[in-house]
C-alpha cells in the first residue's frame, strides 16, 4: 500500500511571506522543501495522508510536534 502525505508548508524566515501546499510520499521529503523566494527551509505546519494503519501514529506525532512548536514559541 502506499502512503501520501500532503502538507501545509511556510518559510521559517519570519520576513518572508512564503507558504504553499505540498504531496510527497514521505515525510522528510515533505521536511526537505526550500523556500523559493528567500533559500531558508519551509516548516510543516500540518500534515494529512491517505490510507495505512499508520495513520494514528502519524497524527499522535502531528500533535505532539506542534505542542513542541508552541512551547518552543512560549518560551522564546
Amino acid at each position: 500500500m502506499t502512503v501520501m502525505y500532503a502538507a501545509r508548508i511556510i518559510c521559517s524566515d519570519e520576513a518572508c511571506a512564503a507558504e504553499a501546499e505540498v504531496v510527497a510520499p514521505t515525510l522528510t521529503e515533505l521536511e526537505a522543501h526550500v523556500c523559493a523566494e528567500c533559500g531558508a527551509g519551509m516548516q510543516v505546519l500540518g500534515v494529512s495522508f491517505e490510507a495505512s494503519a499508520t495513520g494514528a501514529v502519524l497524527r499522535m506525532l502531528t500533535h505532539e510536534r506542534e505542542r513542541l512548536e508552541r512551547d518552543l514559541h512560549l518560551a522564546a
